[in-house]
């Protein structure tokens, strides 16, 4: 029984902290494409993590569109 809890626990935990890393992703992604439609600089705090998120949107289908569009 106290493994069963326990692996529950993990998965529980596990689910969390992986949906949190999704959601965070996508507020970056989102805040990207805001500020590139808005012609603005990128916010100095994510300037790194924009980086990153930039290259994964040319692999989002609605990022590349989106991409695609604005050429």
């Amino acid at each position: 029984m106290l493994r069963k809890q326990a692996r529950q626990r993990r998965e529980y935990l596990y689910s969390k902290a992986l949906s949190e890393r999704v959601k965070s992703k996508k507020k970056a992604q989102e805040s990207i494409v805001q500020s590139l439609d808005q012609n603005k600089t990128v916010n100095s705090p994510i300037i790194k993590k924009g980086i990153d998120v930039y290259s994964s949107l040319k692999y989002d289908d609605k990022g590349m569109l989106h991409i695609v569009n604005t050429i």
